[in-house]
């Protein structure tokens, strides 16, 4: 199953970036819109690519918009605490970072009779965001705080017959 659109693309720009592709070019990260995002030049984990600092609030903003109507699972893994679950394909609503207070918040429900909280997952003074690129089933964000606990949000297409 290839990359699918909405979450990133992989675009040409420049000498220094890595190579994901498989186009056999330079590549970097590009938004389905077209927006070009910087990336922080290394692959952390296999197939994923982590975002520049200066991209969160832009990047995150696009996939609010690009994931509207989609469910989404967060799931925590905390070195001390483990694996945990905050949210099991939920309706997302958003996701979005605050320079100010140096926070991403994940935002589910609210939209519906059926889930009309929203319920809100915080990651205060993160220090990276990966997303995926390359062929996976699911676009996915991985936010990594100070302390080093990953949240792993992972956007899922809305089946139909079912409410969001």
């Amino acid at each position: 199953m290839g990359l699918r659109p909405g979450l990133v693309q992989a675009g040409p720009t420049g000498p220094d970036c890595l190579d994901l592709s498989g186009r056999g070019s330079r590549s970097g990260l590009r938004l389905a819109s077209g927006e070009q995002i910087a990336t922080g030049g290394g692959t952390t984990m296999a197939g994923t690519e982590t975002l520049d600092r200066s991209t969160w609030e832009s990047a995150l903003n696009q996939m609010t918009q690009e994931h509207q109507g989609e469910f989404v699972t967060i799931e925590v893994l905390d070195p001390e605490v483990g694996h945990q679950y905050e949210a099991n394909r939920l309706p997302f609503a958003a996701i979005v970072y605050d320079p100010k207070d140096d926070v991403v918040t994940v935002s589910v429900g609210g939209r519906s009779p059926r889930y009309p909280v929203v319920l809100r997952h915080l990651v205060w003074h993160p220090r990276e965001i990966d997303v995926a690129t390359q062929d996976i089933p699911e676009p996915a964000v991985r936010t990594v705080d100070k302390d080093g606990t990953a949240t792993l949000i992972t956007f899922f297409p809305q089946e139909s017959g079912t409410e969001s």
